[in-house]
């Protein structure tokens, strides 16, 4: 599958890519080949020229920031997408708020990326920004990303069923002055601002 298969013409686009390289640049990194960049954004169902090129052009940025494989780094991006819902348009966003969390937290752009491909399966009670916040917390703890990403979601899985925990759970509740019953009701209205609050009290 080739970008002129997908009726995309890459070629007046090269230029404009390589302007738009972030200033930062880690020895022996490269811009990842727009070709190959669209090939790998068509193979995750990304549709359209605008789209293919957009989704392209963030993943090469992401690719040079976070010292990934350019081919590697768009179908994670493309994966993440699918398993959050977020639409082409905002995949820029998506790498912003990696970046940010890379640049200000303890925690690798890389890792982060992980921990979202990890968390998926709560991607209906958190979105992408509060998932890799949350993800990018355990990271910066010192947890590997398949421990950071195990703990999110053990930790929105079980607060969610607060009422259903056994004695052991019910005691630390109790410690942390925090009810079950609200806590539960809490989940299914504001998952991250739940967890803070459990956060807070530890």
């Amino acid at each position: 599958l080739k970008p002129a298969d997908l009726g995309v013409d890459v070629a007046p686009r090269l230029k404009t890519l390589k302007v738009s390289e972030p200033p930062k640049r880690g020895a022996g990194v490269k811009v990842a080949d727009i070709a190959a960049l669209v090939e790998g954004a068509a193979r995750m169902g990304v549709q359209g020229q605008d789209n293919l090129l957009k989704f392209a052009r963030t993943s090469a940025k992401a690719a040079t920031a976070f010292e990934l494989p350019a081919g590697q780094l768009a179908e994670d991006m493309g994966k993440i997408a699918n398993l959050y819902k977020i639409p082409i348009k905002d995949i820029e966003q998506l790498g912003d708020v990696i970046n940010y969390l890379d640049d200000n937290a303890q925690s690798k752009g890389s890792d982060i990326i992980d921990v979202l491909q990890r968390m998926g399966g709560v991607a209906d009670k958190l979105n992408y920004k509060k998932a890799a916040a949350l993800g990018s917390t355990f990271l910066s703890l010192g947890a590997q990303s398949d421990v950071a990403a195990t703990a999110s979601i053990a930790m929105v899985r079980e607060l969610s069923i607060a009422t259903m925990q056994g004695k052991r759970f019910q005691a630390g509740m109790e410690t942390l002055g925090l009810s079950s019953e609200k806590m539960e009701k809490s989940m299914s209205k504001d998952s991250m601002g739940s967890i803070i609050t459990v956060l807070e009290k530890i």
